[in-house]
């Protein structure tokens, strides 16, 4: 598999990419996406979290994960305990629409099921 290159993630007039990561609770985001994150520092990546917003010990981590990172989030808060109900996918595409600014993104990042992180490029 060839090794994508940094000009890959620019414009053909060399600006930078606009980067959606939507994750599910703090942390995945340095965990999944954190080395990827700091390995592109031409990117303007914006993480959405979408649960713990109200934790009194994470939501602040995530937030000085966002600085480490050098990029923006916001955190949701649905619920992701053991009670949790489940979402629809209407529901979930609610949430992150309402959370993820509207902003043209050239590449998304997202979890799916067993922690993977999918890119997908947005033409």
């Amino acid at each position: 598999m060839a090794r994508l290159t940094i000009e890959k993630y620019k414009d053909e007039n060399g600006n930078r990419k606009s980067v959606a990561i939507i994750v599910a609770h703090p942390d995945d985001e340095t965990l999944w996406a954190g080395g990827t994150i700091l390995s592109h520092p031409e990117w303007d990546c914006f993480v959405v979290c979408m649960s713990r917003s109200r934790d009194a010990d994470r939501a602040p981590k995530f937030y000085i994960a966002m600085k480490q990172l050098h990029a923006e989030g916001i955190m949701g808060d649905l619920d992701d305990g053991p009670e949790q109900h489940i979402l629809e996918l209407d529901e979930i595409e609610s949430a992150i629409l309402e959370l993820l600014p509207a902003v043209d993104y050239d590449i998304y990042y997202y979890s799916q099921r067993f922690g993977r992180i999918h890119p997908t490029y947005s033409s």
